[in-house]
């Protein structure tokens, strides 16, 4: 979103990514004043505030020029959450279309509440990425930010970086530089970018252009341009399939719409389980009777850790008999097939 700033207002950068604010102040006399805490910061009143919004809290991506729907449709296969959950706005133009961003609309509000515990209300929120021009890579404390010149733009930890600049041709290419706050912040100044909408309508404009733009509205709700989308879905084939791939090698009877999506569901759900002590000590107790089945391979095993269920699927039906010899101390469930084991 492009935004268009009053002149002769003290104008604050504001960053809330670290423990304290850092924040510069170009004041319209010409002074600046900065600092890395609350103290020394300008009246509240006399502010524009520009708040940099960390990069690495959020996707940006290049999409084909068009209708906001067909920028939506082309950007949906790369976000690893739902939509409705997200913020998604059209920064700028850039050589091969638009530039977007989508970022959750909790991670947004939490870095605006941050600036409101200060009493700011920020009118313009720039990805910090952004302040980068092509080709270079800025190192400030222990992040980077990267704008190689193919477009992307990314924020790597200093940890990161080190290990994959060197083995990278791309990043290995870029123009390095380490930065202070203020040169982000001068940088920052000069972008009319932000992930918020304009705060009011601009009721100044002449009611012939007003109709002009009614009129490309009600045509683009006509006739949907099929065709960017058609084109949108050709250039993002052989990243879907590829990330389908990958995902299937871990999930293999699995064949999500969104594998980047299903993937960070999988991320989400292994990070709120513990692991089981139950699993192996129940191999173990079992691996007499399972070794009777030496030319019935297993194709799959399951581990139920809520309920302490092996499920375990054969390549040729089962015995029914096995159920009865189970060692002592374990159930043994057999249908077709399948075979359940668990602990008394």
């Amino acid at each position: 979103m492009m935004l268009h700033r009053k002149k002769s207002r003290d104008l604050l950068v504001l960053s809330l990514h670290g423990d304290t604010p850092q924040w510069y102040c170009q004041h319209a006399d010409g002074r600046v004043t900065q600092g890395h805490d609350a103290a020394g910061m300008p009246a509240v009143e006399t502010v524009r505030t520009l708040l940099l919004f960390p990069g690495e809290h959020l996707l940006l991506a290049t999409v084909s020029a068009g209708s906001q729907q067909a920028q939506q449709w082309q950007l949906e296969p790369l976000l690893s959450e739902e939509a409705e959950h997200l913020h998604i706005v059209d920064l700028l133009p850039t050589l091969n279309g638009r530039l977007m961003a989508a970022v959750a609309e909790d991670a947004l509000h939490a870095q605006l509440d941050k600036a409101a515990a200060l009493g700011y209300s920020p009118q313009q929120v720039l990805p910090d990425v952004l302040t980068v021009p092509t080709g270079e890579a800025w190192q400030m404390d222990t992040r980077w930010l990267i704008h190689p010149a193919t477009g992307e733009r990314i924020v790597l930890s200093d940890t990161a970086w080190q290990s994959v600049q060197p083995h990278h041709p791309t990043l290995s290419a870029l123009t390095q530089r380490t930065v202070t706050f203020a040169e982000i912040a001068q940088c920052a100044l000069s972008s009319n970018v932000s992930l918020l909408p304009p705060a009011e309508p601009n009721l100044r404009q002449p009611l012939l252009a007003l109709s002009a733009a009614l009129c490309l509205l009600l045509s683009s709700l006509l006739a949907e341009p099929v065709w960017q989308g058609w084109q949108a879905q050709r250039a993002l084939t052989a990243l879907q399939q590829n990330t389908l791939a990958r995902y299937q090698q871990w999930f293999p009877n699995e064949q999500p719409d969104y594998p980047r999506r299903a993937f960070t569901r999988k991320l989400a759900e292994s990070d709120t389980q513990t692991p089981s002590s139950a699993l192996l000590p129940l191999l173990t107790h079992s691996a007499a009777l399972l070794a009777t089945q030496k030319e019935n391979p297993v194709q799959t095993l399951n581990w139920d850790a809520q309920h302490a269920l092996l499920r375990l699927t054969f390549s040729q039906p089962l015995p029914a008999s096995l159920g009865t010899q189970a060692p002592t101390g374990l159930t043994v469930t057999v249908k077709d097939n399948q075979m359940t084991v668990r602990s008394q």
